[in-house]
């Protein structure tokens, strides 16, 4: 793979001028398996126009391994699979396997995408016994549409794959022009049947969201095709939507809608709120929250729902549900236009976001590494002048022959892997730190 445990920090801002784009991660073969921080710092006018089977198409093409990316911004430029296949201004196609992926403080302003499966932070998501984590992120301006059948579209995540692992999406949103395709959604466009299970917690969408199924699924009930504020479609039993809200107006055309998902049989919604309309023609089915699903604590706008404009509350109603349950407490700021947002990550001692789950429980613990150096000192009125500071990973043995206590240290494996248990928040390593002066 491409720059395999390495790490990248971007130190400027670049301008690529619609230049024609390389995906980073070209296929299969040539995956990117690195760390890649983007320094806060931006990148304008991606110009990717992209076809190779199981590739995507995207500043990242293919990704696998166990990889971080965060800290970006793309502002301006078109992303497209010529293949119509996978397509996200981030990354095209994420092979996670078996590996925890972790994505967070990344954003994307004015691209077009376009492909089958498209996000605006991740196009496809090929999930196997693997956590992945994207948080802290969001698309604004510009479209994301296919009229091919079969596609799912995504505000931030079009389509979540394979068969098993668990997917988070917490404090994002889409404040797209509209999302449109087979299925669409605004965070999150489909989590395929038997794939992995979704939790998208404290997000929320404006953008406007339409699907349309095909001629031959029409009346038969047959149709998968849905439109969720949220999320399109997703069959995981054990998926869940928590602190959410929807202002954009959601359509379907022979298909699902719903102001928060659109088909979500087995998955539970807890406090999501809808405020968007809610559409559908002679042939189609639409509810105010989601077709299917288990609901508890949600609410939407009364006369959203055009089947029934009698039901559902005041819009005064529907924002304060929202303003109880969307806090600071699980990194909601409050604002002028009377709905919270979700701007910045929570603050942590380690270097991941929380997930959060319903009633504040930690989904995905926050894993913090402290180091125990030995004090460096030098006889008073003496000085050095410091050319270079290494460190190393101290293994039992070598810590054991210095001396040192090793009380409460965690040490790697004959690999230099350090393994953490599932409910293990906290590890402390020990490390050598050698500083080199002018004299040795």
């Amino acid at each position: 793979g491409i720059g395999n445990k390495s790490y990248y920090l971007l130190t400027a801002d670049i301008d690529l001028a619609d230049m024609p784009w390389t995906p980073i991660g070209i296929d299969s073969n040539f995956q990117f398996m690195g760390h890649f921080n983007g320094g806060k710092h931006t990148i304008r006018n991606l110009n990717v126009d992209y076809a190779k089977s199981n590739a995507g198409a995207g500043l990242f093409g293919r990704v696998a391994g166990n990889v971080t990316i965060r800290d970006l911004t793309i502002d301006g430029g078109t992303v497209k699979s010529t293949d119509s296949t996978e397509a996200g201004a981030v990354i095209g196609w994420l092979e996670a396997g078996t590996n925890n992926q972790d994505f967070c403080d990344l954003h994307v302003k004015n691209v077009v995408v376009t492909g089958k499966y498209v996000g605006g932070i991740i196009g496809y998501i090929h999930a196997t016994n693997s956590e992945i984590t994207l948080c802290c992120s969001s698309v604004e301006g510009g479209r994301f549409s296919s009229p091919a059948w079969g596609s799912n579209i995504g505000g931030l995540i079009g389509c979540c794959g394979y068969s098993s692992g668990t997917i988070y999406v917490a404090r994002s949103w889409c404040g797209l022009d509209s999302v449109s395709g087979w299925t669409a959604g605004g965070i999150v466009g489909m989590a395929l049947h038997g794939g992995p299970e979704l939790h998208v917690v404290d997000c929320y969408n404006k953008a406007n969201i339409s699907t349309v199924a095909r001629d031959a699924e029409v009346g038969t009930g047959t149709s998968v095709s849905g439109a969720g504020g949220i999320v399109g479609y997703t069959y995981n039993a054990g998926s869940t939507i928590e602190r959410c809200y929807n202002t954009g107006k959601i359509s379907t055309s022979g298909a699902y809608a719903g102001g928060i998902a659109g088909v979500t049989p087995g998955a539970t919604i807890t406090n999501c709120f809808n405020l968007g309309e809610i559409v559908k023609d002679s042939k189609g089915n639409a509810r105010p929250i989601a077709y299917t699903g288990t609901q508890n604590g949600c609410s939407y706008l009364k006369g959203s729902w055009k089947y029934n404009t009698t039901k559902g509350d005041s819009e005064a109603t529907v924002k304060t549900n929202i303003a109880k349950y969307c806090t600071a407490d699980y990194g909601w700021v409050s604002n002028d236009s009377g709905l919270p947002t979700v701007k910045e990550c929570l603050p942590t001692s380690g270097d991941a976001c929380k997930v959060l789950g319903y009633n504040n429980t930690t989904v995905r613990p926050t894993r913090t590494i402290t180091c125990k150096c030995k004090p460096y000192s030098l006889p008073e009125g003496e000085s050095k002048h410091l050319t270079d500071i290494t460190k190393e990973l101290m293994t039992e043995d070598a810590a054991k022959t210095a001396g040192l206590d090793t009380t409460g240290i965690t040490f790697p494996d004959a690999d230099g892997k350090v393994t953490l248990a599932a409910d293990q928040e906290t590890v402390t390593l020990l490390y050598k730190i050698t500083v080199t002066g002018d004299e040795g």
